[in-house]
């Protein structure tokens, strides 16, 4: 058997593995080679989009897709179909390899596809679209209407399984019994709550001694900074968040009133910002923040860091 073949087009001979696959000529190889190929689908692809043509058929389509409704359906189906039989072969899912035990992927096509994922997620976010679906999201939200009661639903059997689990929706330790939160995740929400309702009704709540007793300021105090801050930012007149600059995550506090529970809840490590800004630091991004802002996270990173 020939292990090359010339290609009619570009008129070179090539190994049988550049050559395009044909089940319907004798020897299972086309005329054309895969480059050749390739550029003429290339071609035929954007000539049809120029000319609002579904790219599988010609048939004519609206100038938002790049398929007519048929060509859809049969790939929409042809691909379940695929998915469903690699499945049950155990292989990937992406593209047919041996995939890892009790995953639908291979390492190669795990990274790629969360790789995607993080830039198509950044990237809607950015744009104020809904990580989702792609549609423009709700002010100062990550979904849209219509894709954010479906993320709650799902939120909602994530809790109630670690509910029934007795482990805390928050970090996944331990819960106290007939609670939903750990010990250190309940006084952390607590306090975080108190503090929340006194800066917005901006009077001493009935709660104030129980949560001032923790900390070594008062709500006056707190008050003029948190305000010193929205004036920096121009927020006077908006709806902001509490960010901690040193997280809970990283704190590794034990009880009130130890060292690093003052780290956490000293005053120069809590700053206003709008939820946008909020997310955007939690992913590191700090383009968007006042430079004095950004100045002064970094400078309380620094500290926290050494």
């Amino acid at each position: 058997m020939d292990v090359s073949k010339t290609c009619t087009r570009c008129g070179k001979t090539k190994p049988l593995i550049e050559m395009t696959k044909d089940s319907s000529r004798k020897d299972g190889f086309a005329s054309w080679c895969k480059t050749c190929s390739n550029e003429d689908s290339s071609k035929r692809r954007e000539d049809r989009q120029k000319n609002f043509q579904c790219c599988s058929c010609g048939d004519p389509i609206s100038d938002e897709t790049h398929y007519c409704i048929k060509c859809t359906q049969d790939m929409n189906e042809s691909s379940k179909k695929t998915r469903k039989n690699r499945e049950e072969l155990r292989l990937c899912l992406q593209c047919g390899e041996p995939s890892i035990d009790g995953n639908n992927y291979c390492d190669k096509c795990k990274i790629i596809i969360k790789e995607q994922g993080k830039y198509r997620y950044t990237l809607r976010k950015e744009c104020g679209l809904c990580i989702q679906c792609g549609e423009p999201a709700i002010d100062e939200r990550v979904y849209c209407a219509k894709c954010g009661p479906h993320h709650n639903k799902s939120d909602k059997k994530l809790r109630d399984t670690q509910r029934q689990l007795g482990v805390c929706i928050g970090c996944g330790e331990p819960a106290i019994k007939g609670k939903a939160y750990c010990g250190r995740c309940q006084l952390y929400k607590s306090m975080s709550s108190r503090i929340r309702d006194t800066l917005k009704k901006r009077r001493f709540s009935k709660n104030k001694s129980k949560w001032e007793t923790y900390v070594d300021y008062s709500f006056i105090d707190l008050c003029k900074y948190i305000d010193f801050w929205k004036g920096i930012q121009g927020l006077e007149d908006k709806q902001t968040e509490i960010h901690h600059i040193n997280s809970r995550f990283e704190s590794k506090w034990r009880e009130p009133g130890d060292e690093e529970w003052c780290k956490l809840w000293q005053m120069k490590n809590l700053i206003p910002l709008t939820r946008k800004a909020h997310d955007a630091v939690h992913r590191g991004d700090y383009s968007d923040l006042h430079p004095k802002v950004k100045q002064h996270i970094m400078e309380m990173r620094v500290e926290i860091i050494v």
